[in-house]
């Protein structure tokens, strides 16, 4: 495994929508390459024996930027879960939900 952290910036993109023929809305468009790479580099970690952290934190996921802000736009109160009491179940269990568990990082039960 590599311990080297990468940046997965996102994108912030401008467009004008022009589907009303009487105005024209801006459109403000977000996105974020999240490149085959990393979706491995995850399950490395997720695969990896938990005795291999030694004595170092198991990471539990690597949520990107724009699932976060996603999340935000929602309404999904992120920052009071990631505080909360049973932050990180709840955390894990959206990630489910939404069929996004190729960015947990480990298989353990938390």
């Amino acid at each position: 495994m590599k311990n080297i952290p990468q940046v997965l910036d996102t994108m912030v993109s401008f467009e004008e929508d022009h589907t009303d023929p009487t105005q024209t809305h801006l459109v403000i468009k977000r996105e974020q390459v999240i490149p085959q790479w990393h979706l491995d580099a995850l399950a490395e970690i997720r695969e990896a024996p938990h005795d291999s952290f030694g004595n170092r934190m198991v990471p539990v996921a690597s949520i990107p930027v724009a699932i976060i802000e996603k999340w935000d736009r929602e309404g999904y109160p992120w920052e009071d879960i990631f505080r909360g009491p049973n932050g990180p179940q709840k955390i894990i269990q959206k990630l489910k939900n939404d069929s996004l568990d190729k960015f947990l990082t480990t298989r353990k039960a938390i």
